[in-house]
Order: structure tokens, then sequence, then C-alpha cells
């Protein structure tokens, strides 16, 4: 009996309208045959019945709503990630060419401290460079000076040997006298013992004034000689 009072009161709590509730209850012999107070109380059961229905409806059509908002949420979220995506690939290239600056200067830098570390090394080898031509040069002058030199004592050596040679071809010795005391410095003679076999040789006086020829011939020879040497060592050391 409960159980199928309950089942009626659930099919006119379905039925929005109070008189077709009414027409549901009376169907089924729940109309005048029921009390007042019973009769009153069914009716607020169906009014109940009906409110619960309604709210059921209600949270049944919420929670499809909520499922929908949940599946945009999760196609939103999915394309937000990808909007970061293809944000943070549009900006690598930036990124990229900040590094590149970044790297570019650093390498500037560096460059410049080892332009000026060469610049520095240029000024100093310049410098040793200038002492070792000046050192060149003056070895220069002295080579020249010692060939000038050189070339003199071989021309006195070879007038005394010439001049001593041809006095002692001669039978009869005879001294040389000097032109000029202040000018010529007599020549000592060989000290020899007294043996008479020995011919004392005369003494010899170089004169500035007056030289044989060949001398004059043989000293141009070897003055030209010196200058050729002097100038294939200048030509070498340069």
């Amino acid at each position: 009996m409960e159980k199928e009072l309950d089942d009626v009161v659930m099919q006119a709590a379905e039925v929005e309208n109070e008189e077709e509730a009414e027409k549901v209850l009376f169907s089924y012999g729940y109309g005048a045959n029921v009390p007042s107070t019973a009769k009153r109380r069914l009716q607020q059961s169906v009014h109940l019945a009906r409110r619960v229905l309604q709210l059921e409806k209600i949270n049944t059509s919420l929670r499809q709503e909520i499922d929908r908002e949940k599946k945009k949420i999760v196609q939103l979220a999915e394309e937000v990630k990808s909007t970061n995506s293809i944000l943070d690939q549009a900006q690598q290239p930036y990124n990229y060419l900040i590094e590149s600056m970044r790297t570019r200067d650093s390498q500037i830098s560096k460059q410049k401290d080892y332009i000026g570390s060469l610049e520095e090394e240029n000024q100093r080898l310049e410098k040793e460079r200038g002492e070792a031509i000046k050192t060149k040069n003056q070895m220069a002058l002295d080579l020249e000076r010692l060939l000038n030199q050189r070339e003199e004592m071989s021309v006195m050596k070879q007038v005394v040997l010439s001049m001593s040679q041809h006095r002692h071809s001669d039978k009869k010795p005879h001294p040389v006298k000097p032109k000029s005391a202040s000018v010529h410095a007599p020549f000592r003679g060989f000290e020899t013992d007294d043996d008479p076999n020995v011919t004392q040789p005369a003494s010899i006086s170089l004169t500035r004034s007056s030289p044989p020829k060949w001398a004059k011939k043989l000293k141009n020879k070897n003055m030209s000689q010196s200058t050729q040497k002097s100038k294939e060592y200048t030509i070498y050391n340069s």
C-alpha cells in the first residue's frame, strides 16, 4: 500500500499542472475517498516530489553544463599551451640575436686588447731595429776604417819590401838621405855582426810628396778592392 502510494505520488509529481496531478491521484482511487488530512498530505507530498524532480533536472543540467565547461577548459588549456609554444619559437630569433651581439662584443674587446699588445710589441721591435741599424752602420764604418788602415799598412809593407829588395840587389849600397828632416823619419838599418861578407843595407825613408809610380798604381788597385769589399759587406748586412 505504501509502495503503491509512493509510486502514485511520484507519477503525480512528474506532472507540472496541479489539476492533472489530481487527476492522476483520482485515477488510482486516492481522490475523494482519502480523508482531508491525508489528502492534504498527499498534495503536499506531490508538491515536494515535484520540487525534488525539478531540482534533480536542474542538477543534471548543471552537471552537463559543468562537463561541457570542463571540456572547454581543457581545450582552452591546450590552445594556451600551443600559443605559448608559438610565442617561444617567435622569440628565439631575438634571443639568438642578442646572444650573438654579446658574443661579438666580447670578441671585439679581446681583439682590441690583442691589437694593443701587438702595437706595443711593434714599437719595441722598431726601437730594436733602429738600434740594430745604428750598430750596423757603426760596424760598417769601423770595418771601412780597418780596411783603409790595412790597405795603408799593406802599401807601406810592399814599399819597404820593394825598396829593401832593390837595395840588396845593388852591388854597392849607398845611403839615401831624406829630403826633409821634419817630414821624414829615419829608418834604422839592420844590425849585423862584424862580418866582411855581410853587407849592411842603407837607411830607408818614406816620403809623402813623391812616391814611386808603381806604388801609386798598387795603392789605387788596393783602394778599389777595399771599396768593393766594403760595399759587398754593407749590402750583405742590409
